[in-house]
């Protein structure tokens, strides 16, 4: 489902973004806790980053799905796209150069947009949260962004951002290389794999207390 060799992908067109933009992806739900206030705050100076460059903000409607809204009804190289049907999110990967991901929520989980996007062969500049780090290797295949008292550092987001995006054969780098990594570590059949051989391991371990 998920594949950099995705075709006929008509995104950009439907959004009236130029063949010629760069695009941020965020896809995610529309929440705080997903990092979407961090975008919001700071939209101006991610805009700013480049005069071609355009933002996506795509996902399940939250709490600031309608300040986002309005941000786009005020920004044509902002484009609001909720509620995503879910045989349309490879393609909103594959039209984008690059996925943020400023998750705020400390989940043991890494988010499965990091994996979608890293499987479409896509860098991700994320959040240092939770189990992102386990996914994302910073300057390997995308960005990890720290988090200082409580917010995620704007700085420094913003100076691997403009890097990345003026930078596009390392963008390819970084994707080919994500896209290993989901292929070598968080396929169906590999992650089936792993559950099976731990529950041998426990099966085994309690044959052992029991002998």
């Amino acid at each position: 489902t998920y594949s950099p060799e995705i075709s006929d992908n008509e995104i950009r067109s439907e959004l009236k973004i130029p063949s010629n933009a760069i695009v941020l992806l965020f896809l995610g739900r529309m929440v705080k806790e997903m990092g979407l206030d961090f975008i919001m705050k700071n939209i101006e100076d991610i805009l700013n980053i480049n005069k071609n460059l355009y933002l996506i903000i795509a996902g399940a409607e939250g709490d600031l799905s309608q300040q986002a809204k309005q941000f786009a009804n005020n920004n044509v190289r902002l484009k609001y796209c909720p509620n995503v049907p879910f045989e349309k999110k490879p393609e909103y990967y594959l039209a984008s150069d690059v996925i943020i991901a400023p998750s705020m929520e400390k989940h043991a989980c890494m988010g499965v947009t990091i994996k979608e996007a890293m499987a479409c062969a896509k860098p991700v500049i994320a959040s240092t949260s939770g189990g992102i780090p386990e996914a994302i290797e910073d300057g390997v295949n995308g960005y990890l962004i720290p988090i200082k008292s409580g917010n995620l550092d704007i700085e420094t987001f913003l100076r691997k951002t403009k890097y990345l995006l003026e930078n596009p054969s390392l963008r390819k780098q970084m994707g080919e290389i994500g896209r290993g990594n989901v292929l070598e570590r968080f396929t169906n059949k590999k992650t089936t794999k792993k559950y099976i051989n731990l529950l041998k391991i426990m099966l085994q371990d309690s044959k052992d207390k029991h002998s």
